[in-house]
């Protein structure tokens, strides 16, 4: 295991390298006594989280590679995410091309679908848990951050628990009542309508630009 690249409330994550043929991973390790200590019952939702990634088998979902527990500490060892956040790409790179744009969307729902038919509930569905693989031009968009996960029995099963970002809250939830997989949807609409924004402000920016460049 190697240096930290990221320091959480609940955990810490390091780089880390396989021996045998040098790829690197992220490990996420969870302090087992400082979480107890810290979060009472939170130690439950963390297996939660495991068990999620490890039903979930999908190109556009982060891969929990490998899980190790001693009396003390949780490591989860995932997939290396290089590329950053989706939404900084798409703010960096300036615009996007319909064709390019819809395969984002496509995946992304794709993953959600996914997760729904294996009844989990992400709830916690926000752009900062859609990250790149690489910073290459053919990099994958892959969710990440099953911490809030619910595991429902059926297709029917619904929660209770109030938790979330605000701003990705269904109003089912922000009013309190039980809900079910239609949340992400929701959250789903909000990351799409936000997109959009994106691409369309970026764009008027862009041609008010040469507007202004080549007619003031």
């Amino acid at each position: 295991m190697k240096e930290s690249i990221g320091v959480g409330s609940t955990s810490t994550c390091h780089r880390c390298v396989r021996k045998i043929d040098s790829v690197e991973f992220a490990c996420k390790v969870i302090d087992k006594q400082q979480i107890e200590e810290k979060f009472t019952g939170l130690l439950d939702q963390f297996y939660v989280e495991i068990k999620a990634l490890q039903t979930l088998q999908h190109p556009n979902v982060i891969h929990l590679e490998d899980i190790f527990e001693t009396s003390s500490k949780i490591y989860m060892v995932m997939e290396m995410m290089r590329g950053g956040e989706l939404f900084d790409y798409v703010v960096e790179k300036g615009t996007l091309s319909e064709e390019e744009a819809s395969a984002f969307v496509r995946k992304i729902t794709s993953s959600v679908c996914h997760m729904h038919n294996a009844n989990i509930i992400h709830r916690d569905l926000k752009p900062e848990n859609l990250l790149l693989t690489s910073k290459d031009k053919n990099a994958e968009v892959k969710l990440i951050d099953f911490g809030l996960a619910k595991i429902i029995p059926d297709s029917t099963g619904s929660a209770t628990s109030f938790l979330g970002t605000k701003g990705y809250l269904a109003p089912e939830m922000l009013q309190r009542n039980s809900y079910d997989k239609a949340i992400d949807m929701w959250a789903l609409g909000i990351i799409g309508k936000l997109t959009l924004y994106m691409l369309l402000y970026i764009t008027i920016c862009y041609y008010m630009s040469l507007i202004y460049l080549y007619v003031f």
